[in-house]
């Protein structure tokens, strides 16, 4: 009965040193004859255990541990058991330093044996206590006591304790040793016991808890008992089993105990699920046999090609006979690889940088050679999501050049990734190898790298790329043209916008109209850069296109920006005049003047004193019944023309050379309705 309570007496320096190394002057103290004061002889020990049971009443702990170090000095070691017990229970209701008060007691019982004075009920309680205390040795011990009492405790809480454990430091060692404890008192129970031992049989969940500790400390010899111990029990493996047996192997680097364990699966006759598989290809990677884990996904997906030699040449010594048989009978009902498998296995060799044995998995396994065809886009997206962008491109490369070229899907689906960072100088470098590859991508390939060039500001890349579509009869272009010409617009880049509409003059499938033209214009106009404008005019002019009124109206304002324009202006109007009169007006090509554009041209004459262009102005302006800020007007003049023609001093020469002007600015007054 002592024997589970050893390692107690040491448990303050094993268990969660940190947290007890502020209690444990306190506890060491707890029952010790040789502290430093004097025992309580005048006290009467009915005192103390009066105060005890009133601390119990009260549900204090703090004062329950009090009266019972109170009665050690008075040389009662222990009160009655009622009290111990409910002492103990209440301790272990409490915190930290209550649980490590508990212990204390619990070692002194030990010492003076007396852990008679326990009852089942207790220990239970005590046990999960110090398992949620995250005090494992304490809590497993208790449980090993309560066995040895043959307080049978039920399935439920030793399976909870066993949850518990798994997730503390050294908790898998102590959730082994009492699994393998448990199923050695139901091996090994006497008949008088053997009705109260069926509570705590262990079933497939308590199994499964075993071998996940087992493959956590990488124990073989002891996953391998709890293996067989199942058929002692009428439980059979399944998939779960085994995927932790797997786990295991792997800790050990056992590889052909891993790949016995789907020959272990067939005499079995379980199915292996596809995670199984998958923990088999995990395991066979991460102890370094990327090839084995290829060969696995090959059989499984039927793409072997003879039974002498698999894909890579390793020979049936490696991979035997039976193993391969086992996969091709399973092929019918097996649940067929997804994504993640495929992922595994070329991640595992892009990982080790081995791009060419990963180009030649993945045209093994996106050949055609059976019905069974899997997409080699479908196989690289999952290496794509992992971030192995660079991987994937070089293995794409790779692919080419040993002639089996992936799908155009898996060259567009890198695009986009590359394009998400951006990456668009990447991305159009897939595109490129797209086409050596003999695939023509369509336009869902080339707007993300338009995307992300504008993205970065990177204008004359986009044209490029635009040019680039154009030359590989990309369609639609019109749409991708006109969204650039309004990114470029908006970006305020005129000249990438001219190079933009020379590329498309040179496509007869675009079409340049007017008003591609007049956006260019109106960027070049924005920016004062007039002899750029005028330039663009020219060339709309040899397209096939004369100048509208907005044309007129952003060449105007473009100048009225730059100031000091004015000789300009007055060509400007002069043309629009020419225009007007040498085209009649019911023509089609005649130009037809707007109120933003005429406007524009009154409130500049009237601001540079040209009143008879204005009254020019005003009169096609009356004509078209457009309308005219005369208040405008008349603030204007009054600000820069109040005082022209005013002076009395004038001669008379002066007056008559100035009398046909001075008729036009009395008719603009007229007309503005400014007092004379």
């Amino acid at each position: 009965m002592r024997r589970g309570w050893n390692l107690c007496a040491t448990a303050v320096n094993t268990q969660r040193e940190q947290s007890w190394s502020r209690y444990a002057p306190h506890v060491l103290r707890a029952f010790s004859t040789h502290v430093m004061e004097e025992p309580l002889f005048n006290i009467d020990p009915k005192v103390l255990i009066s105060r005890l049971e009133k601390a119990l009443q009260a549900r204090s702990a703090n004062d329950t541990w009090r009266a019972l170090r109170k009665l050690n000095r008075a040389g009662v070691n222990f009160p009655e058991k009622p009290l111990i017990r409910d002492s103990l229970a209440l301790l272990s209701e409490g915190d930290t330093l209550s649980l490590l008060r508990a212990q204390k007691i619990m070692s002194r019982l030990n010492k003076e044996n007396k852990l008679d004075h326990l009852d089942g009920e207790l220990l239970k309680a005590l046990s999960l206590a110090f398992a949620r205390g995250e005090m494992c040795e304490l809590s497993s011990n208790t449980f090993r006591l309560l066995l040895q009492k043959h307080h049978y405790p039920p399935l439920a809480l030793w399976k909870s304790l066993m949850q518990i454990w798994m997730h503390q430091p050294r908790g898998p060692l102590y959730v082994v040793k009492i699994f393998l404890q448990i199923c050695r008192y139901c091996n090994d129970a006497s008949p008088e016991h053997q009705k109260g031992i069926l509570s705590v049989a262990p079933d497939k969940e308590a199994f499964d808890l075993a071998l996940r500790a087992c493959s956590q400390l990488g124990e073989l010899g002891k996953a391998e008992d709890v293996m067989r111990r199942m058929s002692h029990f009428k439980i059979c493996p399944d998939n779960d089993s085994f995927s932790l047996l797997i786990k295991t192997y792997e800790k050990g680097g056992n590889l052909d105990r891993m790949l016995n364990v789907l020959l272990r699966m067939r005499e079995a006759q379980t199915v292996p699920s596809r995670t199984t598989l998958n923990s088999l290809l995990t395991a066979c990677i991460r102890v370094g046999e990327v090839d084995i884990a290829a060969e696995v996904v090959l059989c499984w997906s039927g793409k072997f090609r003879d039974d002498s030699k698999l894909g890579f040449g390793l020979s049936k010594d490696v991979i035997h006979e039976e193993f391969h048989e086992s996969l091709r009978d399973w092929r019918t009902t097996i649940e067929r690889p997804c994504g993640e498998t495929f992922t595994l296995v070329l991640k595992g060799y892009l990982e080790k940088n081995r791009v060419t044995d990963a180009a030649k998995f993945l045209g093994r396994l996106c050949s055609r050679e059976n019905s069974e065809h899997v997409p080699c886009s479908f196989v690289l997206n999952g290496v794509v999501d992992l971030g192995l962008r660079d991987e994937v491109h070089t293995m794409l490369q790779e692919m080419a050049s040993l002639n089996a070229p992936a799908d155009s899907m898996a060259y567009t689906n890198l695009i986009k990734a590359y394009c998400k960072l951006p990456q668009p100088l990447k991305a159009e470098a897939v595109l490129r190898d797209a086409r050596q590859a003999g695939h023509s991508l369509d336009i869902g390939s080339y707007v993300p790298i338009l995307d992300a060039f504008n993205l970065l500001q990177d204008y004359d890349c986009a044209h490029r790329l635009f040019r680039d579509m154009k030359q590989n009869d990309v369609v639609p272009l019109e749409p991708i043209m006109n969204k650039l010409l309004s990114v470029f617009e908006k970006e305020g880049k005129p000249y990438v916008m001219r190079k933009l509409l020379d590329t498309a003059l040179m496509e007869p499938r675009l079409k340049v109209d007017l008003h591609d033209w007049n956006r260019t214009i109106q960027t070049f106009s924005r920016q004062k850069l007039m002899f750029d404008a005028k330039a663009t005019v020219k060339k709309m002019r040899q397209a096939g296109f004369e100048p509208d009124a907005r044309t007129y109206t952003f060449l105007l304002g473009g100048y009225i920006l730059m100031g000091s324009k004015i000789n300009e202006i007055l060509l400007l109007w002069a043309e629009i005049k020419e225009r007007l009169a040498s085209s009649p007006s019911t023509s089609s090509t005649s130009l037809k003047l707007n109120e933003e554009l005429l406007n524009g041209f009154l409130t500049f004459f009237v601001k540079y004193g040209y009143f008879r262009h204005a009254l020019d102005v005003i009169a096609r302006m009356e004509e078209r019944s457009y309308w005219a800020d005369k208040q405008k007007l008349r603030n204007m003049y009054w600000h820069l023309h109040r005082d022209l023609y005013t002076s009395k001093h004038r001669s008379q020469r002066r007056i008559d050379m100035s009398q046909e002007r001075r008729k036009e600015v009395a008719a603009f007054k007229a007309w503005i309705g400014y007092p004379t």
